[in-house]
């Protein structure tokens, strides 16, 4: 096998986990592919692959397909690396960002080519992706090279939008309770 790189975009991705949980687990992480995985799987570096080589329009021995553990910890516990992957298929879906094929996590997949992005139950091999999830990327030089942000780090609208509400409540019901004599900060 020769000499291989992950693709920057997907680098740019364990980035983001990382800066997320600089020490989270990372036992289940990966790229390059094991004996497990076919000369088709995108954790084969595209060159070596009979399947995969005529895939992109460079030279570059490249793996499209990265694996992120996620047992973390991560904040606000395991539901938060949940949200965060539903988030990455939910901005593909959306059209904001096209720089991956498909998912695979917690015994689901979500595909840009079946479903529009829709989860369905991933039933294709014998691991349910409950340990890590798969991310594989698309194989085109442009989105390949794609490095902007994630928005793994970073709440959802909806999040900040349900922060700044609840925060106007509380300040609200505050001057309220001051107004009418009583002691604060007890809400």
């Amino acid at each position: 096998m020769s000499d291989w790189v992950l693709i920057p975009c997907l680098k740019k991705l364990r980035d983001e986990f990382n800066e997320v949980s600089p020490n989270r687990d990372k036992g289940s992480d990966g790229s390059i592919g094991d004996t497990n995985h076919t000369s088709g799987s995108d954790h084969t570096p595209d060159e070596d692959s009979t399947i995969l080589k005529n895939r992109d329009s460079d030279s570059k021995n490249e793996v499209h397909a990265l694996d992120i553990d996620s047992s973390g910890p991560w904040p606000k516990g395991p539901q938060w690396f949940d949200k965060a992957v539903k988030g990455i298929v939910e901005r593909h879906k959306k059209g904001e960002d096209n720089r991956l094929n498909y998912v695979i996590w917690n015994g689901m997949i979500a595909d840009k080519d079946v479903e529009n992005w829709t989860w369905r139950r991933y039933t294709a091999t014998s691991d349910p992706h409950t340990g890590h999830a798969h991310f594989s990327a698309v194989y085109t030089t442009k989105q390949e090279n794609d490095v902007k942000d994630w928005g793994v780090s970073v709440m959802t609208a909806d999040e900040v939008k349900n922060a700044v509400v609840e925060g106007i409540g509380f300040v609200l019901s505050e001057a309220a309770r001051a107004a009418n004599g009583q002691a604060t900060g007890t809400s």
